[in-house]
């Protein structure tokens, strides 16, 4: 049955690593990762059960240091962390189920550093009728990809890179000057695949542009285990607060916002949710407008990937 299970996972990340990498610079990921791999079903509570890839239990990555895992052949940016399930996913997944009127007239919401995809499958679970999972990594991607086929739901469409380049530092050294990926229709609808960094993005030139459309775009973004010291706590929630006073251009710039905002002003919220790592709590966003919205005790098999840390803060922004 596990090799049943596995080859389920590497036929869903073949496919993913075709749609982004159609010059096939990806095709050697599949194949390395999905070995390791079977597909997990987590439950957060009724109609939120999302299906990702989730490292079997005897496999060597689980005891792998960075090196290692090189070695291995598995690795994003620094190593394969988006084989599992970390603090501030499992958190956001479980405030979102317990509370699913935070996505009320939520038009999209977009899982930033998403991992195996996990916050935007259960969003979607949930009634959200469009997902942005982000993450830079290209493991993660095809990962997360591979997730929502798992799950039942469709790939609506991806933006990466021109090209990957498979640099000394795995694919870090991507090409970020070219973009290429699908022209989404307007009423696109499912998990936008998105492999370029939203954080650090520029924005384009408003040129004194209003909305020529009337209502807004509500755009939830999710942000769990990106904020795991001072200096990632201060970007993240830096870029978080732009948004949410109005600076949305970093996400107008793509054409999925384009599309889904059909003209509409942009209005954006945020919930951010991290394991208390003590250089993160020092930067933490509490002093700045934001809302606690729960501490949650984590389960211990999820606990323990933070070196046994047992708690992870569940803030609200906007």
């Amino acid at each position: 049955m596990a090799g049943i299970a596995s080859r389920r996972v590497m036929g869903a990340m073949r496919n993913a690593a075709g749609l982004l990498s159609p010059d096939k610079t990806l095709d050697m990921v599949p194949d390395a990762v999905a070995r390791h791999c079977v597909p997990v079903r987590w439950a957060f509570g009724a109609g939120a059960r999302p299906v990702v890839p989730g490292l079997r239990q005897r496999s060597s990555l689980w005891h792998a240091d960075i090196s290692a895992a090189k070695d291995e052949g598995v690795w994003g940016l620094d190593g394969p962390y988006c084989l599992w399930v970390w603090p501030g996913a499992w958190a956001a997944c479980t405030a979102l189920a317990a509370d699913p009127a935070m996505l009320t007239n939520v038009d999209v919401v977009v899982d930033v550093g998403c991992g195996g995809g996990i916050i935007g499958l259960v969003a979607q679970s949930l009634g959200v009728k469009r997902v942005v999972l982000n993450d830079i990594c290209p493991v993660a991607a095809i990962t997360s990809a591979a997730a929502v086929t798992l799950s039942g739901s469709n790939v609506a469409g991806v933006t990466g890179p021109g090209r990957w380049l498979h640099g000394s530092n795995a694919w870090a050294e991507h090409d970020a000057t070219a973009t290429a990926g699908d022209s989404p229709a307007a009423d696109w609808a499912g998990a936008w695949i998105e492999a370029q960094d939203l954080i650090g993005a520029a924005g384009p030139e408003r040129g004194g542009g209003a909305p020529t459309g009337g209502g807004e775009c509500r755009v939830l973004v999710v942000v769990g285990d990106v904020m795991y010291d001072g200096r990632s706590t201060s970007a993240v929630s830096s870029w978080c607060e732009r948004l949410v006073a109005g600076d949305t251009s970093s996400l107008e710039a793509r054409p999925w916002m384009r599309a889904a905002a059909r003209g509409r002003a942009v209005r954006a919220s945020v919930l951010a949710c991290s394991p208390r790592w003590p250089a993160a709590v020092e930067a933490g966003p509490g002093a700045r407008g934001w809302e606690l919205q729960a501490s949650m005790t984590l389960p211990s098999d999820v606990g323990t990937l933070c070196h046994g840390l047992g708690e992870c803060d569940v803030w609200r922004l906007g």
